[in-house]
């Protein structure tokens, strides 16, 4: 009868080593299960955090985008042309009274002859026609006809 026991202990034995075994897998499996679901929220928590910083980042900058469109129409709106003091002066002078000048008369006031004068308007005509400022439009060369 020791026999029998013997190998009924034995067996007994094998039984609870297989079912120790099985449950101690059967746990480890759940255990990697909430590891993956743990490493997948966190996956997912992170990726919501960043598209919320993103979110949160485009919204900062849609705000400040707004602001300086806002600012640039305030400052556009406000901004005028701006303003010089200076005399209007009549263009008939060039038209009506220098012709009529005498030679003496040239050198009085432009201190050089009209033939001088007009050389030295004919070479920089180039360089100052057509040159309108914020202060004022151009002159025209009118006065500077070339008289060949």
């Amino acid at each position: 009868m020791e026999v029998v026991q013997q190998q009924f202990l034995a067996f007994i034995l094998f039984t609870w080593q297989l079912i120790n075994f099985r449950m101690q897998a059967l746990f480890d499996e759940s255990l990697e299960a909430e590891r993956t679901r743990t490493r997948a929220a966190e996956k997912n928590k992170i990726f919501l955090e960043l598209i919320q910083d993103a979110t949160d980042k485009s919204r900062l900058l849609t705000r400040q985008r707004r602001r300086r469109i806002r600012m640039l129409q305030q400052l556009h709106i406000h901004s005028r042309r701006p303003t010089v003091w200076s005399f209007s002066r009549a263009s008939t002078w060039w038209e009506s009274i220098v012709p009529e000048f005498t030679n003496r008369q040239w050198v009085d006031n432009f201190r050089m002859s009209e033939e001088t004068f007009m050389y030295l308007c004919n070479k920089m005509r180039p360089a100052l026609q057509r040159q309108d400022t914020n202060f004022r439009l151009c002159l025209t060369l009118a006065s500077c006809r070339s008289e060949n």
